[in-house]
């Protein structure tokens, strides 16, 4: 697996290919998810109908968060969940970062 640098063009080429030109589609849903552990959740995905799930209590940063790292899971199907939220974090912590 690649280094998960996003100060790359590479990850913007492998988001392009990811979408596809089906695109994803992005619905939100009226209920509340929570895991096994009792934290909610903010969305899911069905790679294969190429679609991901927004819960009704997801803010819209939250969602532009939740639709991002679930595009990294498919771009970098082996990463671990761990490398996935440290990349969502440093690209949403330069995405919400004004100067």
């Amino acid at each position: 697996m690649p280094t998960l640098n996003w100060k790359t063009t590479e990850v913007f080429k492998r988001i392009l290919e990811v979408l596809g030109p089906g695109g994803y589609e992005v619905r939100q849903l009226d209920i509340k998810k929570c895991d096994e552990d009792g934290d909610r959740l903010f969305g899911i995905s069905d790679y294969k109908r190429k679609r991901i799930t927004l819960f009704k209590h997801t803010g819209y940063l939250d969602a532009i968060d939740t639709v991002l790292h679930e595009l990294l899971h498919a771009i970098y199907p082996d990463a671990t969940e761990d490398e996935i939220e440290k990349l969502t974090k440093e690209i949403a912590g330069e995405l919400w970062t004004s100067d």
